[in-house]
């Protein structure tokens, strides 16, 4: 899908795969895609490596490793010394 702009209707919309007519390569990096507007106008967009940055505008560093504070108390207890069951109990399977 594409986002181009119609000078006819003045205006930008979505050119999806049905309205794409041509795609043609006219220089290594540079691709023209010819096709129609929802109302059937014609439109052209140039796409292609040519004209995208070679910058990363979204690059994050690495996230920073999390450590989760060791629990302490009756709860964390309870938690190393006995197996946490998450099965129903029999009560919900009688129908």
């Amino acid at each position: 899908m594409f986002v181009v702009y119609c000078e006819v209707c003045d205006r930008r919309s979505v050119v999806g795969v049905d309205q794409v007519e041509w795609v043609q390569t006219l220089a290594p990096g540079m691709i023209s895609v010819s096709g129609h507007c929802p109302h059937g106008h014609d439109v052209v967009v140039l796409t292609g490596r040519s004209f995208t940055s070679f910058e990363k505008p979204h690059h994050w560093p690495p996230a920073q490793p999390v450590r989760h504070p060791r629990r302490h108390g009756l709860g964390a207890w309870l938690r190393r010394h006995f197996e946490v069951d998450r099965a129903l109990p029999g009560l919900f399977y009688r129908f």
